[in-house]
């Protein structure tokens, strides 16, 4: 299994339309890249801040080739993308340490609590 923690170029959050009724929570949907390809069917670790409080999450799976940037004379840019579901009680255990910082403490300007940036 490879490590990854960084390079992590996109994370997105929402609920899955296709997931039953009865499975709350968020997918997270995480793209990063690599001038180094995997290889096929290569499972992975990739670890990630969602919120920025510095907790970080591991997401393990094998990732899908979603595209290569190859320019005359640079280096080559392999992407992917991985997902994994976010069950209810981390969602919770997420919003309540991101409640506890002020957002001015992690450079956001906002009115809006932290906590309710993380989707229901």
């Amino acid at each position: 299994m490879i490590n990854i923690s960084e390079r992590v170029t996109r994370v997105t959050t929402s609920n899955d339309a296709n997931s039953p009724l009865w499975a709350p929570g968020v997918r997270a949907t995480l793209e990063f890249n690599r001038s180094v390809a995997l290889s096929p069917g290569k499972e992975v670790r990739l670890r990630y801040d969602l919120t920025g409080d510095g907790h970080f999450l591991d997401c393990v799976g094998i990732p899908q080739l979603t595209h290569t940037i190859a320019r005359r004379g640079q280096m080559v840019v392999i992407h992917y993308r991985l997902s994994h579901w976010i069950t209810p009680a981390k969602l919770s255990r997420l919003r309540s340490r991101t409640s506890e910082k002020a957002p001015e403490s992690r450079g956001r300007v906002s009115d809006e609590p932290v906590a309710d940036l993380i989707p229901a």
